[in-house]
Protein backbone atom coordinates (compact mmCIF):
# COMPACT_ATOMS: atom_id res chain seq x y z
CA UNK A 1 0.00 0.00 0.00
CA UNK A 2 2.62 2.72 0.65
CA UNK A 3 4.58 1.68 -2.59
CA UNK A 4 1.21 2.28 -4.40
CA UNK A 5 1.09 6.08 -2.73
CA UNK A 6 5.00 6.72 -2.88
CA UNK A 7 4.19 5.84 -7.12
CA UNK A 8 1.22 8.45 -7.28
CA UNK A 9 3.03 11.08 -5.16
CA UNK A 10 6.07 10.68 -7.60
CA UNK A 11 3.75 10.82 -10.65
CA UNK A 12 2.15 13.48 -9.01
CA UNK A 13 5.54 15.70 -8.41
CA UNK A 14 8.06 14.15 -11.15
CA UNK A 15 8.62 17.55 -12.45
CA UNK A 16 9.78 19.09 -8.97
CA UNK A 17 12.59 16.08 -8.55
CA UNK A 18 13.72 17.01 -12.06
CA UNK A 19 14.69 20.18 -11.21
CA UNK A 20 15.73 19.38 -8.35
CA UNK A 21 18.13 16.98 -9.78
CA UNK A 22 19.02 19.29 -12.65
CA UNK A 23 19.83 22.41 -10.13
CA UNK A 24 22.44 19.79 -8.22
CA UNK A 25 23.99 18.66 -11.32
CA UNK A 26 24.02 22.17 -12.38
CA UNK A 27 26.12 23.18 -9.14
CA UNK A 28 27.83 19.98 -9.23
CA UNK A 29 29.65 21.13 -12.44
CA UNK A 30 29.94 24.74 -12.00
CA UNK A 31 32.08 23.98 -8.62
CA UNK A 32 34.00 21.60 -11.18
CA UNK A 33 34.96 24.48 -13.76
CA UNK A 34 35.77 26.90 -11.44
CA UNK A 35 38.52 24.56 -9.58
CA UNK A 36 40.11 23.87 -13.24
CA UNK A 37 39.64 27.67 -14.11
CA UNK A 38 42.06 28.00 -10.58
CA UNK A 39 44.31 25.39 -11.46
CA UNK A 40 44.88 26.58 -15.04
CA UNK A 41 45.19 30.18 -13.56
CA UNK A 42 47.81 29.21 -10.94
CA UNK A 43 49.96 26.89 -13.68
CA UNK A 44 49.71 30.43 -15.89
CA UNK A 45 50.83 32.34 -13.08
CA UNK A 46 53.73 29.85 -12.47
CA UNK A 47 54.47 29.78 -16.34
CA UNK A 48 55.50 33.24 -16.09
CA UNK A 49 57.61 33.33 -13.23
CA UNK A 50 59.13 30.75 -14.56
CA UNK A 51 59.74 32.49 -17.72
CA UNK A 52 60.59 36.31 -16.45
CA UNK A 53 63.10 34.52 -14.07
CA UNK A 54 64.62 32.44 -16.97
CA UNK A 55 64.65 36.03 -18.95
CA UNK A 56 66.09 38.12 -15.92
CA UNK A 57 69.07 35.21 -15.49
CA UNK A 58 69.88 35.14 -18.54
CA UNK A 59 70.45 38.98 -19.39
CA UNK A 60 71.50 40.18 -16.05
CA UNK A 61 74.99 41.84 -15.82
CA UNK A 62 74.83 42.36 -11.91
CA UNK A 63 76.14 40.60 -8.92
CA UNK A 64 72.89 40.54 -7.27
CA UNK A 65 71.58 37.23 -7.32
CA UNK A 66 68.20 37.87 -6.01
CA UNK A 67 64.93 37.75 -8.42
CA UNK A 68 61.92 39.40 -7.17
CA UNK A 69 59.06 39.56 -8.67
CA UNK A 70 54.97 41.10 -7.25
CA UNK A 71 51.90 39.20 -7.23
CA UNK A 72 49.30 41.05 -9.08
CA UNK A 73 47.76 41.52 -5.41
CA UNK A 74 51.00 43.79 -4.88
CA UNK A 75 52.73 40.95 -2.42
CA UNK A 76 56.83 40.92 -3.46
CA UNK A 77 58.81 37.57 -2.37
CA UNK A 78 62.23 36.60 -3.88
CA UNK A 79 63.44 33.02 -5.83
CA UNK A 80 66.11 31.68 -3.84
CA UNK A 81 66.67 28.24 -5.79
CA UNK A 82 64.89 25.36 -7.58
CA UNK A 83 64.04 22.27 -6.16
CA UNK A 84 63.72 19.09 -8.61
CA UNK A 85 63.09 15.40 -8.19
CA UNK A 86 63.32 13.57 -11.55
CA UNK A 87 61.13 10.65 -10.54
CA UNK A 88 58.24 12.31 -10.20
CA UNK A 89 58.64 15.38 -12.68
CA UNK A 90 58.85 17.80 -9.95
CA UNK A 91 60.45 21.25 -10.87
CA UNK A 92 59.52 24.51 -9.05
CA UNK A 93 61.36 27.44 -8.02
CA UNK A 94 61.65 27.96 -4.35
CA UNK A 95 60.16 31.24 -2.88
CA UNK A 96 61.49 33.13 0.09
CA UNK A 97 58.41 33.83 1.38
CA UNK A 98 55.80 31.30 2.95
CA UNK A 99 52.27 32.85 2.11
CA UNK A 100 48.60 31.69 1.19
CA UNK A 101 49.09 33.48 -2.06
CA UNK A 102 52.82 31.86 -2.91
CA UNK A 103 51.82 28.91 -1.69
CA UNK A 104 49.50 28.75 -4.33
CA UNK A 105 51.76 28.97 -7.00
CA UNK A 106 55.26 27.23 -6.30
CA UNK A 107 57.14 25.57 -3.13
CA UNK A 108 58.06 27.75 -0.30
CA UNK A 109 60.72 28.04 2.57
CA UNK A 110 59.48 27.62 5.62
CA UNK A 111 62.24 28.22 7.78
CA UNK A 112 66.35 28.04 7.86
CA UNK A 113 68.78 29.47 5.37
CA UNK A 114 68.81 30.32 1.93
CA UNK A 115 70.37 26.69 -0.10
CA UNK A 116 74.08 26.02 -0.09
CA UNK A 117 74.31 27.82 3.53
CA UNK A 118 74.99 26.43 6.87
CA UNK A 119 72.09 24.86 8.48
CA UNK A 120 68.71 23.12 7.52
CA UNK A 121 66.19 24.91 5.32
CA UNK A 122 62.84 23.54 5.47
CA UNK A 123 60.14 23.68 2.26
CA UNK A 124 56.56 23.82 2.22
CA UNK A 125 54.44 22.75 -0.44
CA UNK A 126 50.50 21.66 -0.91
CA UNK A 127 49.94 18.18 -1.82
CA UNK A 128 47.64 18.42 -3.90
CA UNK A 129 45.42 15.18 -5.68
CA UNK A 130 45.99 16.71 -9.50
CA UNK A 131 49.99 15.92 -9.39
CA UNK A 132 51.30 19.46 -8.44
CA UNK A 133 53.71 20.14 -5.99
CA UNK A 134 54.70 17.64 -3.52
CA UNK A 135 51.36 15.33 -4.03
CA UNK A 136 53.71 12.23 -5.53
CA UNK A 137 55.98 12.22 -2.68
CA UNK A 138 54.89 8.79 -2.08
CA UNK A 139 56.60 7.57 -5.14
CA UNK A 140 59.77 8.21 -3.48
CA UNK A 141 62.25 5.68 -1.81
CA UNK A 142 64.99 5.58 0.24
CA UNK A 143 68.02 6.96 -2.01
CA UNK A 144 66.03 8.72 -4.64
CA UNK A 145 67.70 12.02 -5.76
CA UNK A 146 66.49 15.50 -5.04
CA UNK A 147 68.16 18.55 -5.68
CA UNK A 148 68.15 21.94 -4.65
CA UNK A 149 69.61 24.69 -6.98
CA UNK A 150 70.75 28.01 -5.79
CA UNK A 151 70.55 31.28 -7.65
CA UNK A 152 74.59 31.61 -7.66
CA UNK A 153 76.03 31.69 -11.10
CA UNK A 154 78.91 29.31 -12.10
Amino acid sequence: MNQILFLKEYKKHKWKYFLVFTACLIIIVSILIYNSYLHAENNHTLRIIESNYSIIRLYSTDNNDDISFTLSNGKKTTIIGKIIIDKINLNYDILEDSDDDFLEISICKFYGPNPNLVGNMCLVGHNYDDGRFFSNLFKLQIGDCIKIINNLRF
